[in-house]
């Protein structure tokens, strides 16, 4: 790989473990629950919100990568189209589930990439044996919401998620990860388009040898 090349990399690969990292290993709105112990809650935001979470300090983070104070996650369209803006970094992610595009935007290079995406990866879609069992209410950033442990094929977790599906917290492990995310600003403010759509006239760059993370942070082979 050209140190041109490897600089890309470097440069997609930290939003998408910083994603992986503080939101995979999490149990947040993205389970299946096929099997449940309560009847299961509401996992997907009903209408567009954007939420500011503090990634917990001991959230797993793959060597070499920089720590995530915080993210900012926009979701719209019923949780199909979001946006992850990891909060010490210049890029940002955009997911658009229906379309299957998954693409890092890099504002100050006027850059986009796609990045190759698996919908059998999707977080929606890694624990379809989820089970959720109800533990009681909580308060987090001034919002209700009701606190759930959560047990996959792959690990365990807690969540605490709003009537109308936001995650408020989460915390979680997965083959050997470990990590969290905390609320600590909710906006039910619309979201506009051209926030959850690439820029255009942005170049767009090939990479052809980047791989997006598992869910739990190391990437795929």
């Amino acid at each position: 790989m050209t140190s041109s090349a490897a600089l890309r990399a470097r440069l997609a690969d930290a939003p998408a473990r910083a994603l992986a990292a503080a939101l995979a290993v999490a149990p947040l709105a993205a389970f299946s629950p096929a099997a449940h112990a309560d009847a299961p809650p509401r996992i997907q935001p009903t209408r567009d919100v954007t939420v500011t979470y503090r990634v917990l300090s001991d959230t797993t983070i793959p060597a070499g990568m920089p720590r995530p104070t915080s993210l900012r996650i926009s979701f719209a369209a019923g949780g199909t189209r979001v946006r992850v803006e990891p909060g010490n970094g210049p890029m940002y992610l955009l997911l658009d589930r229906t379309a299957q595009r998954l693409t890092i935007v890099i504002p100050p290079q006027h850059s986009l990439m796609d990045l190759p995406y698996d919908p059998s990866r999707d977080p929606q879609r890694l624990a379809t044996d989820a089970r959720f069992t109800r533990r009681g209410e909580a308060t987090v950033a001034g919002l209700r919401c009701t606190e759930w442990d959560v047990r996959t094929r792959d690990g365990t977790g807690s969540a605490c998620l709003t009537a109308d599906g936001v995650l408020l917290r989460g915390s979680g492990a997965v083959s050997q990860q470990h990590g969290g995310i905390e609320a600590t600003e909710v906006s039910y403010a619309p979201i506009p388009a051209d926030a959850l759509t690439p820029p255009q006239g942005f170049q767009r760059l090939e990479m052809p040898q980047l791989r997006l993370p598992q869910a739990g942070g190391a990437p795929q082979r």
